[in-house]
């Protein structure tokens, strides 16, 4: 394992735009073979509710997770045989911001970045500037004593961020677009060649296998977090680290799904029965991955191009934001936020799973 250093400033300055992402300045680059788009429009980097995106219902979102028919606080288990292979629904969140990252603390206010400043929102659209003037961020997640571990896209550092607005340096030159926190308490991060495990309460960061070739970029972990899954800029894999019962790495990494779209995958983010959601940039494509590796198209949004999402992260069933949706910021959208309804919990969910799909 090595410790973090800090990278000189020209390799630091060089990194910056691998580690993060294709250019999110509110201009899409084309792809072969485009014409403009005028759907992309420009992105002001401000809160601007006014340039409402039409909802996108693909399906029927009656039937969210039930918690607890019984009454007796035990979640009733989740049957995956009826796992819809298509999102239930996909709509805009009023109020909400997400640049390449976005979660939802434990008061139910979703946390993103909206170009300038840390935004937080209700699920009703109620908003504040949480932190103003920190600029964009990569992805983040809270840590269970509800501070925020936020890629600072600015700095390349690692803030922690308290709920109150104060913010310190966690790790410095670090890089990452991908974070994710472990039921260790600890903080789990990729990009810039590296995945990371650091310990919020010294901030000693180490590697966690030797990547090897291929931007890491974004992560999560299964549901018995007995492996992570770990996708890429460049390589089109989707990768999983076997993991023990502390956590560390069992063996390197190996290739668990390949050819998912054409080299930038955005997110990951796995659900209770084990498929994984992988949004690939410039496909404009949002994959579901299934446990033996063979994946589909859960949703293409290349005939509009503000309305890819750029990331990937579950609702906790607070405030209102399911636990059986993912969040996706739209940086190409005026960084607003969309609700993707799968209609599964997500790996957190604390309920049986009946009729999981096998490896």
């Amino acid at each position: 394992m090595r410790v973090t250093r800090a990278l000189p400033l020209f390799a630091a300055s060089a990194l910056l735009a691998l580690a993060a992402c294709p250019p999110t300045d509110g201009v899409l680059p084309e792809l072969p073979g485009e014409g403009d788009d005028d759907d992309a429009g420009d992105d002001d980097d401000a809160v601007d509710d006014d340039d409402a995106v039409d909802d996108d219902d693909v399906g029927d979102d009656d039937d969210a997770v039930d918690d607890d028919d019984a009454g007796d606080g035990i979640p009733d288990p989740f049957d995956c045989s009826t796992a819809s292979s298509v999102p239930l629904s996909e709509r805009i969140i009023d109020g909400a911001r997400g640049y390449h990252g976005l979660d939802v603390d434990s008061d139910g206010l979703i946390v993103g970045a909206d170009g300038q400043s840390l935004i937080k929102s209700t699920y009703d659209g109620d908003w504040h500037v949480f932190v103003p003037g920190l600029g964009v961020f990569e992805q983040m997640e809270h840590l269970p004593d509800g501070d925020l571990y936020a890629n600072s896209r600015a700095t390349g550092d690692i803030l922690r961020i308290t709920p109150e607005g104060g913010y310190t340096t966690a790790v410095p030159n670090r890089w990452a677009y991908g974070m994710k926190i472990g039921p260790d308490g600890m903080a789990y991060a990729a990009g810039n060649d590296r995945v990371t495990r650091t310990d919020p309460a010294t901030g000693e960061t180490v590697d966690l296998i030797d990547w090897g070739n291929g931007e890491p970029h974004a992560l999560d972990f299964n549901k018995d977090f007995t492996a992570l899954y770990v996708s890429t800029v460049g390589p089109t894999t989707l990768w999983k680290i076997d993991l023990d019962e502390n956590l560390n790495a069992i063996g390197g990494r190996e290739a668990f799904a390949r050819n998912l779209g054409d080299g930038w995958q955005d997110g990951v983010a796995v659900d209770a029965c084990g498929y994984i959601y992988v949004p690939e940039f410039w496909s404009r494509t949002m994959y579901r991955v299934a446990p033996d590796g063979s994946h589909q198209v859960y949703i293409s949004w290349a005939n509009n191009q503000s309305q890819y999402g750029h990331g990937a992260q579950w609702g906790n069933g607070i405030g209102g934001w399911r636990e059986d949706a993912i969040y996706a910021p739209m940086p190409y959208g005026n960084n607003r936020v969309k609700e993707i309804v799968v209609g599964v919990p997500s790996r957190m969910w604390d309920g049986d799973v009946l009729n999981a799909p096998q490896p």
